[in-house]
């Protein structure tokens, strides 16, 4: 766990972005595909606000998280930054673009985009 706990937010003032690990590319590559990421933001501004975690390499998903809410940076802002491939952070990624997709006047990279219907592009 990173910032605030779900369990003491006001549900109704936060947003949340979750990745069950089971399909991410880089857990599969490494056989290490078990485990889920949720994040959870501010409603109104989609700020990062705390995130909960059970997955390969969670310390440094954690660390990422903690920098992002130390600085007060939102899940529009993280997208603006590059992922590689293939690495773990990705699925950090795919949460936080389920945050921009909820989030007013949201402007992901890719979270306005239609879905491939292919598993491994989207």
């Amino acid at each position: 766990m990173v910032g605030q706990r779900f369990a003491d937010m006001d549900t109704d003032s936060c947003l949340t972005g979750s990745i069950d690990f089971a399909s991410q590319a880089r857990a599969l590559a490494a056989e290490r595909n078990r485990g889920v990421l949720r994040v959870h933001a501010a409603r109104d501004d989609a700020r990062i606000l705390g995130a909960e975690m059970c997955a390969p390499a969670a310390e440094h998903l954690a660390h990422l998280l903690a920098l992002a809410i130390h600085r007060g940076l939102t899940a529009h802002d993280l997208l603006a930054m590059p992922f590689y491939h293939p690495v773990l952070e990705e699925g950090l990624r795919s949460a936080l673009r389920e945050i921009s997709r909820q989030s007013p006047g949201g402007r992901s990279d890719l979270s306005a985009c239609d879905s491939y219907q292919v598993e491994a592009l989207d």
